[in-house]
């Protein structure tokens, strides 16, 4: 590793991004311990809603979860899944570190355009859901029909 001088002795710029990221550790793990966090509160499940000429899909990663613990609710322009992650048994052990969310979780997403709920299709492959939807048919484009001469 290359050493540069800086005004004395020799500065490491890599081993000041070490100190800097022990020194955050540091101060998240006192906060984390004063205010009984467990982690950084994110939303969980991670959820991602595209449109599609034809339909909305929605995406989630509930890694870990058994697809029969996941409960799907759709009207015509609300999606709300709620997910229960169950905590492993931990046998004659502490935790050091825990960053995986565990519990009941729920999230509702809007759509960008009505949807059919009777359309809808969820599957669950490697850890991430998807719902897909058709478009309510007042929102779908149509082709129109031109008569005349």
């Amino acid at each position: 590793m290359a050493h540069y001088r800086w005004f004395g002795p020799t500065w490491d710029p890599f081993r000041e991004f070490e100190r800097i990221q022990d020194e955050v550790n540091r101060i998240m793990g006192a906060v984390e311990k004063t205010v009984g966090l467990r982690s950084v509160p994110r939303p969980c499940p991670a959820i991602n809603v595209s449109e599609q000429p034809e339909g909305v899909v929605v995406t989630a990663e509930v890694p870990g979860v058994d697809p029969k613990d996941v409960d799907l609710r759709i009207t015509q322009d609300l999606l709300t899944l709620k997910v229960n992650r169950k905590e492993p048994e931990l046998k004659n052990g502490q935790y050091h570190r825990q960053e995986r969310l565990f519990g009941e979780f729920t999230r509702t997403v809007s759509f960008p355009e009505k949807v059919d709920p009777d359309s809808a299709e969820a599957s669950y492959k490697k850890g991430l859901l998807r719902v897909k939807m058709a478009k309510a048919k007042e929102v779908r484009p149509r082709q129109i029909t031109i008569s005349g001469d």
